[in-house]
């Protein structure tokens, strides 16, 4: 039942999606293709992006079995926890300067130039290669999913949860790209609240699993 919650933490998520990518995804093809053509270019970005997940579950995967193996998974279960409430409730100003340094800046602007060169390559866009590159992007709520894979314990079951996040953020996404009048609204939803309040929550249940008080989840 957890790996499944991967899904649902993507699908709660993903009105924020479209601030964050809903640009892209109406970018990556024209309405002039056939509704098939459509549909199969959103598929294959969306598929790119969850590989993309898939690998980053399985790294983290791999991190949270070995903290089990060390003995220290409640220890971390709360430590993560703590993290993902304490970024919450910072002050703006110290986000943005975290955000700000060299080695976060210098990734971010990476990522973007490539995003940038794959996004120009002419009419037979690369559209798997795009979702790959568009799932490097920093975002809060990809980092609260990886702290879900860390909980998996392995890399099978973090590279699943990961994935199926990926694909819980694809049906908004695909509401918001082929129907028209979504986007006169939906960008007006303050879709800023949603990663706090969802990041919130499951930081509380990691503390929670941490201590240990016998909660069935």
């Amino acid at each position: 039942m957890f790996i499944l919650s991967g899904f649902v933490l993507g699908f709660l998520g993903s009105l924020h999606c479209i601030g964050m990518c809903g640009p892209i995804v109406l970018a990556i093809s024209s309405a002039k293709h056939e509704m098939y053509k459509m549909i199969l270019q959103r598929v294959l970005y969306h598929l790119g992006k969850a590989f993309t997940y898939a690998v980053m579950g399985a790294l983290f995967g791999v991190l949270g079995n070995h903290i089990q193996l060390s003995g220290l998974q409640q220890i971390a279960s709360i430590v993560i926890g703590s993290l993902i409430v304490l970024w919450i409730i910072l002050p703006k100003s110290i986000k943005t300067a975290v955000t700000s340094l060299p080695p976060f800046k210098q990734y971010n602007e990476q990522v973007k130039n490539l995003l940038s060169k794959v996004l120009s390559s002419g009419n037979s866009k690369p559209f798997f290669v795009i979702g790959v590159v568009n799932g490097f992007l920093p975002c809060g709520l990809v980092y609260a999913g990886l702290a879900g894979a860390i909980a998996t314990g392995n890399a099978f079951d973090g590279s699943l949860y990961m994935f199926l996040f990926g694909m819980g953020t694809m049906p908004a996404l695909f509401a918001f790209s082929f129907l028209p009048t979504l986007r006169k609204y939906l960008p007006k939803f303050n879709s800023r609240k949603i990663i706090p309040a969802v990041s919130l929550v499951l930081g509380i249940i990691f503390i929670l699993r941490g201590l240990n008080l016998g909660i069935p989840f």
